[in-house]
């Protein structure tokens, strides 16, 4: 099946979905702050920039206002363990097929974003290899601004969740001490 045409807008102005006074403020929006946020994720301050940019810079105002919120309300989040990147998986960069087409080329098929995704969460969901994969996929896919603000969310998750050894050791440490 071809790839979809890219969507033309309606030259009506009256068609609701173009009105542009449903359009919200995002005056709040503080990129410094969401630049503090991915840092100890993305340590290449070029990198977080460009992160953020996609993150508050992009797409719909009510995404780039509600990545914001969102991140920086998770940053708040207690940190349990440190970020480790061995932990995760690359996050490709995808372009819509109707783009990739009109560069003419695929050699970008190996770009990865510079965060990767912390996948040793999604094994509290599920102990299935396939059905993990299948919600990493479904974490990174998306135009950049969604997977991006998927995978820090699912990065600040990470950090306050410590399930895993750590808690079984420190469960069992306590079991001990209230023995008699």
């Amino acid at each position: 099946m071809p790839p979809h045409p890219p969507h033309k807008a309606h030259k009506d102005p009256k068609h609701k979905k173009h009105r542009r006074h449903d359009e919200v403020s995002t005056d709040f929006v503080d990129p410094r702050a969401l630049e503090e946020v991915v840092a100890p994720f993305v340590p290449a301050r070029a990198d977080r920039a460009f992160l953020v940019r996609c993150l508050v810079d992009e797409g719909p105002a009510h995404h780039r206002g509600a990545n914001d919120v969102l991140l920086r309300l998770l940053a708040r989040l207690p940190r349990r363990r440190e970020p480790d990147p061995s932990a995760c998986e690359a996050v490709p960069m995808r372009l819509p097929p109707h783009l990739q087409d009109e560069r003419g080329d695929r050699d970008d098929d190996d770009a990865t974003y510079p965060i990767g995704l912390p996948v040793r969460l999604l094994a509290l969901l599920s102990d299935d290899d396939e059905e993990r994969r299948a919600m990493a996929a479904c974490l990174t896919h998306g135009p950049p601004q969604h997977v991006l603000a998927n995978v820090v969310m699912l990065s600040l998750i990470d950090r306050a969740i410590a399930e895993g050894a750590e808690d079984a050791e420190d469960a069992e440490d306590v079991a001990k001490a209230q023995q008699p």
